[in-house]
């Protein structure tokens, strides 16, 4: 397998935060033959500094929202519709490549073939000074990411959020739209309580057969994500669909539970620089071994514990549907009060509810087979019976002595 040392390192958000960056996993571009003159780079077009007030076809710009590796988000108004919209325009500078543009077409192609509550909707696409540009509804909220960082989730948020995610990605794959690059920079907390998934550009688009597939990164890329929650596939640069987003929301939820990821160790190791932790991960996640840290979860229900499991297997074509993803958590949910615009309220919990019967679960489980948990599990379960049997034979020699002791 390649090294990733000389592999170029890449935002896939406007809005993208600098310790979550997106690698395309891509093969050099080849050299040109001898003799051959390679053709001049294309020049990108002038760049024009949008500025409250300028139009840009139907949408006046009132302000800029952020600006990062794939180009600018401006807060515009739709003059024809009376709405707000967030303009996203790819930068001036990432036009000279193909693979820019073909993405930012693709996060276009990609969300408007959606229609669901807990996806982002796009209002229409354009061209600004040969920039292409998508409008896209405005949202206010803040992001998985930031929420993660102000502290741990209560287990009712961490659980309609995971709803949330896990019906988009039903929805999206049900199109055959594959989105291959989730974490919670592109989840949107919404303040309406709707929560949404954002930024398609790296998505897979399957029109009819499997064969037909837009892989979108680069032009030679095979694969690409972001490393923290690529899947094993993805690091083995094999085929990335659905089971790919589900390795990405088992990550994500791991993460709302323990306020860390499965493999911090490596992501977190001090005489470790940024591309020597890439390649442990891709060493690490990469292999047939268990995926590590599931002792943080102590005090998680073993239901869920046992879910985050199976999203996590090593084999892709073991991972569970999002519809069963969905299915199971909205169960662990327990009652809510579902809202007309899709929002849970989930009630109010002093703590975590205490796990149904282990064996009726196991019967109704509709994600089948075994965990990679049930090592851990047993073995909790043995040293806990050990522990009990342990107390209670030092408590009848006890007794035993102390009746011996008091004999005539």
């Amino acid at each position: 397998m390649a090294s990733l040392n000389d592999r170029r390192v890449a935002g896939s958000d406007a809005l993208e935060p600098p310790d979550e960056p997106t690698i395309p996993l891509a093969a050099p571009p080849p050299e040109p033959a001898l003799g051959v003159t390679p053709p001049p780079l294309a020049m990108a077009p002038r760049r024009r500094f949008l500025k409250p007030g300028d139009e840009v076809d139907q949408f006046e710009i009132t302000g800029l929202l952020g600006r990062g590796g794939m180009g600018e988000v401006f807060l515009a108004r739709d003059r024809v519709l009376g709405r707000e919209v967030a303009l996203k325009i790819v930068s001036p500078e990432l036009l000279v490549e193909t693979s820019a543009i073909d993405r930012f077409r693709v996060e276009a192609r990609a969300t408007a073939k959606l229609n669901h509550p807990n996806i982002v909707t796009i209002h229409g696409i354009g061209e600004v000074d040969g920039r292409p540009y998508v409008a896209l509804e405005r949202l206010t909220g803040r992001t998985l990411r930031d929420r993660l960082q102000a502290g741990p989730l209560p287990y009712e948020e961490a659980l309609a959020i995971g709803v949330a995610i896990a019906n988009a990605l039903a929805c999206a794959h049900e199109a055959r739209v594959f989105h291959r690059d989730l974490k919670p920079s592109n989840v949107m907390l919404c303040e309406d309580g709707r929560h949404r998934v954002l930024d398609f550009g790296l998505a897979k688009i399957a029109d009819g057969d499997s064969s037909s597939i837009i892989s979108i990164g680069s032009s030679s890329a095979l694969a690409a994500g972001t490393p923290s929650y690529m899947a094993p596939e993805q690091w083995r640069m094999e085929k990335a669909g659905a089971p790919t987003d589900l390795w990405a929301l088992g990550v994500m939820l791991f993460e709302m539970c323990a306020h860390t990821r499965p493999y911090h160790a490596i992501e977190e190791h001090p005489k470790l620089g940024h591309y020597e932790r890439i390649l442990a991960l891709q060493d690490k996640v990469g292999s047939d071994e268990p995926v590590p840290g599931f002792e943080l979860l102590a005090e998680v229900p073993p239901e869920l514990v046992d879910l985050l499991g199976a999203c996590l297997r090593k084999q892709p074509e073991r991972r569970p549907t999002a519809a069963a993803v969905s299915e199971r958590l909205r169960a662990l949910l327990g009652p809510v009060t579902l809202g007309a615009s899709g929002s849970f309220y989930p009630p109010a919990r002093s703590s975590m509810p205490a796990p149904a019967s282990r064996a009726a679960e196991s019967a109704a489980d509709p994600l089948g087979g075994s965990t990679d948990l049930e090592l851990l599990l047993g073995s909790r379960r043995r040293k806990r019976n050990l522990l009990v049997a342990s107390v209670l034979a030092a408590t009848v020699l006890v007794a035993l002595l102390i009746f011996w002791a008091t004999q005539p």
